[in-house]
């Protein structure tokens, strides 16, 4: 699905001509997307060249994306680490919500 996603915000770019996502992005995003472990990368917001974004599902994977970016020689590239601190996806009920449930 972020393929398809990214497939149709480059064709987007293009008839705009406006790089939502640039070709060197797209170099650096697939080469990130070929990490073991790697189930998202992209181009947040409106693109440009100013940041990409990586979901790793793993300690090792997200080292490996930062031994992509660090050899990374077509373009700058400067990682902003982030982790998700719960220990991972929670489920939720959402019946102990109700104020949320209500307007499902």
């Amino acid at each position: 699905a972020t393929l398809d996603m990214r497939a149709l915000q480059r064709q987007l770019g293009d008839r705009a001509e406006v790089p939502i996502e640039p070709p060197k992005q797209t170099r650096l995003l697939d080469a990130c997307m070929e990490v073991p472990g790697v189930c998202m990368a992209a181009v947040p917001g409106a693109g440009g060249y100013d940041a990409i974004f990586c979901v790793t599902l793993s300690p090792e994977a997200s080292r490996a994306v930062e031994d992509v970016w660090s050899a990374w020689d077509e373009m700058s590239v400067g990682p902003l680490l982030a982790n998700q601190a719960s220990g991972g996806v929670r489920i939720l009920d959402i019946a102990a919500y109700p104020e949320i449930a209500t307007r499902l």
